[in-house]
């Protein structure tokens, strides 16, 4: 790697020793690194769908998933048979809570292209599983688990898609075979819970939860195992044990609750000080706001304020942020393209 660091200041446009040094960095899990070299790589051959690929897949691991899904839309774009493209556009858009039909596309596209692809084959049943189609998240996993036998995420995602169909001996299968491997499983444990306890099992079930939230931090996890351990106190008559269950629920749900009024109020403030012209106020508001949730319309509010005060880089940022934080909004898309026909892209 130095030799290829002393070439690229000598020569910062050559591309391959820029695309190189970016795939070493990616190797040894340095995204941010592997992400600024395969940028020189990228403007020196802006027509590499794989510069593209390594690029996106580089940005997306770094936590820029907006930035990551225009590379690897670009990428797609380049080479419509570049299948690896297709399957991390899909999974980013999935991860980022992107469920519209070109997620979909992108997953079903990187199936057809390569049907050996196992990972393809998981985030497609992930896509399905998420959108309530069962049985073609069973049909996707079914898949993956016949590619690699010993992927313990698609036997997990496979046995909540049984335990979602009825089929609970089968789902308690899965997860024990999991469990067999990883005792410690979180999910799996609430998953053989969940089993046990439609099964009416419901000592068995009980220490299963029990342990599943044993030292749980995640609030989601926890309220979904809260809510199977409070019915099964309630069937074995354990009053005290129950309520104090529910009361933990309460106190999850009050938390989410005071979370959205926050949301609402800086919304509010960001609104007002904007209209008191404020900026330096609106920025530091709705960068507040976006550290709980990201919301289009908080995005472009704040991509208007960065351009106002001359931060035309953060402003882009925004803009590109809000184009794939939720639903197609020609706004933001308006604003982005509008930014760059004026000042090129900063990315």
């Amino acid at each position: 790697m130095p030799l290829l660091v002393a070439r690229l200041r000598e020569h910062p446009g050559e591309a391959p020793a820029a695309q190189l040094l970016g795939q070493c960095h990616f190797d040894r899990k340095e995204y941010t690194e592997a992400a600024a070299a395969l940028k020189q790589a990228a403007a020196a051959t802006p027509k590499s769908a794989e510069v593209r690929f390594y690029l996106g897949s580089a940005l997306g691991l770094a936590g820029r998933a907006p930035e990551a899904i225009e590379q690897l839309q670009e990428a797609t774009r380049l080479d419509p048979a570049f299948a690896p493209a297709f399957r991390v556009l899909g999974m980013f858009q999935f991860q980022n809570g992107h469920l519209g039909p070109k997620t979909r596309e992108a997953l079903e596209t990187a199936v057809r292209l390569d049907p050996e692809d196992a990972r393809a084959a998981y985030w497609l049943g992930s896509y399905f599983f998420e959108m309530k189609d069962f049985a073609k998240a069973r049909s996707q996993f079914e898949r993956a688990l016949a590619l690699t036998p010993d992927s313990q995420q698609a036997r997990l995602a496979y046995g909540r898609t049984l335990l979602s169909l009825g089929e609970t001996e089968r789902a308690l299968e899965a997860f024990d075979a999991v469990l067999r491997t990883e005792p410690d499983s979180g999910p799996a444990l609430l998953g053989r819970a969940k089993c046990l306890y439609a099964g009416q099992k419901p000592l068995p079930a009980l220490a299963a939860a029990e342990e599943a939230l044993h030292g749980v931090t995640d609030a989601a996890f926890e309220r979904d195992g809260l809510w199977v351990l409070a019915r099964i106190y309630r069937e074995l008559g354990r009053t005290a044990e129950m309520q104090r269950a529910e009361r933990r629920l309460a106190e999850l749900d009050a938390a989410r609750e005071r979370r959205e009024a926050k949301l609402e109020e800086l919304q509010m403030l960001a609104s007002k000080l904007h209209a008191e012209h404020d900026l330096p106020g609106v920025i530091r508001t709705l960068e507040e706001s976006l550290a709980i949730q990201e919301r289009q319309d908080s995005l472009v509010m704040l991509g208007d304020a960065y351009m106002a005060t001359g931060r035309v880089a953060e402003a882009e940022r925004c803009f590109l942020r809000a184009v794939q934080a939720g639903p197609e909004w020609a706004e933001a898309s308006r604003r982005l393209e509008l930014l760059r026909k004026r000042y090129g892209s900063k990315q």
